[in-house]
């Protein structure tokens, strides 16, 4: 993981990245001081996971009062989340759209914060890919949302497999090369298993990429371009428009990205399956690039 100002990572790269920041919620003042931070990394459209500790609300929901402040200044959609450990965390924060906030619960209510604990940094680490200290004066403790999530987020996927599936007698063919953090969960059934789902739903549904953060800035604009002009053609109002072409995105989204696309008969996306199997395995998994050849598709 590369350690470095979060101004200096480039604008596109932070773009549907969940960023983990670290804030110093102790009082009013230092909070303010986060706030350009997460001000600039939500502008970029990243999904931000916000971790406190302590702070001058010592209810037992001391969440409220942050999520409160945080979305009064930054003018973004704040959510809170209690039980934010094992999949309700990872389901929520596959959930966030980029911009969009999520505050944890009071990490002085866990008990292996300040012992920097292994397990409840690893909870911490497999919310992020990217990871932001910006509390300065926790800057030199050893603490598990500190030193100990710095560590795991965005962990390393250099391990995995590549899964396959033959359809229709040899006239459909995928590879998808899925990762891992170790050739132990590489070799699970499970893990074979959600490679060879990807395949089938790669198979059945021809995506061109894997998620919306994938898709050319060119293509975007071209496809808002060809939306808008349907739209006014259809004589709809200029007013409308713009939410007519969000609406239409999305649902080109939908058929084009693998993660969103729908597991097999169910109403879950094959996004939620890959969280599902995170939280079940215990490490981060990643689609790395897959391909689809039909026989004949190519042919004049």
């Amino acid at each position: 993981m590369t350690v470095a100002s979060i101004g200096m990572i480039p604008r596109k790269e932070l773009r549907g990245q969940t960023v983990l920041v670290r804030v110093d919620a102790e009082d009013e003042t230092k909070l303010n001081d986060s706030l350009p931070t997460l001000a600039f990394a939500a502008e970029c459209g990243a999904r931000l996971v916000v971790a406190t500790h302590g702070g001058p609300w010592r209810s037992r929901h001391p969440i409220d009062a942050v999520a409160a402040w945080l979305g009064l200044f930054t003018g973004r959609p704040v959510n809170k989340l209690e039980d934010w450990k094992g999949e309700a965390g990872l389901r929520a924060v596959n959930g966030l759209d980029e911009g969009e906030i999520l505050v944890l619960e009071n990490l002085a209510f866990e008990d292996g914060e300040e012992i920097a604990d292994d397990e409840l940094a690893d909870a911490l680490g497999r919310l992020s890919d990217i990871y932001c200290n910006d509390a300065f004066a926790l800057s030199h403790e050893v603490r598990a949302s500190t030193v100990g999530a710095a560590k795991r987020a965005g962990r390393a996927t250099s391990n995995g497999v590549v899964g396959s599936y033959i359809h229709m007698g040899g006239k459909v063919g995928v590879l998808v090369e899925v990762n891992c953090e170790s050739d132990f969960v590489a070799r699970t059934d499970d893990f074979k298993q959600l490679a060879r789902d990807l395949a089938l739903a790669i198979a059945g549904h021809n995506p061109s990429y894997v998620s919306r953060d994938e898709v050319p800035d060119e293509r975007l604009a071209s496809l808002r371009t060809e939306f808008a002009d349907e739209a006014a053609a259809e004589g709809k109002s200029q007013t409308v428009i713009p939410a007519i072409v969000e609406g239409k995105l999305n649902k080109w989204y939908e058929a084009a990205c693998l993660v969103e696309l729908p597991y097999r008969d169910t109403d879950r996306k094959i996004g939620e399956l890959i969280t599902e199997k995170v939280a079940l395995l215990g490490e981060n998994i990643k689609v790395a690039r897959f391909a689809r050849m039909a026989v004949g598709e190519n042919a004049d």
